[in-house]
């Protein structure tokens, strides 16, 4: 809406219209999509943070516990530079994003 302002004098100041109504944003196509990372990031660290605790429940050793919990981050430093090479054979980033989202 429109809303009139006066300069402060009563008696012959002048008036201004001034538009007050914010710009509201708007959702965009991605809030499903970031909705979604939220909340996936979010109870992935919830999993991570006490699945050591799980593992010993159902009867893994601390060995057995130490070798799966040092699987992860091995396979994920191999895939990276597996993704690397790609991306260098192939001269552009955008092409292996694509094939990576889709495995």
């Amino acid at each position: 809406g429109r809303m009139t302002v006066s300069n402060g004098a009563e008696d012959g100041g002048t008036r201004q219209a001034v538009n007050c109504a914010e710009e509201v944003p708007r959702l965009t196509p991605l809030w499903a999509l970031k909705a979604v990372y939220c909340i996936g990031t979010g109870s992935s660290a919830c999993l991570w943070k006490y699945i050591t605790v799980f593992y010993h429940h159902v009867g893994l050793t601390n060995t057995q516990i130490g070798l799966i919990q040092l699987l992860s981050p091995t396979v994920n430093f191999v895939a990276q530079l597996g993704w690397a090479a790609a991306c260098d054979r192939l001269g552009s980033y955008k092409e292996v994003l694509v094939i990576s989202n889709v495995l």
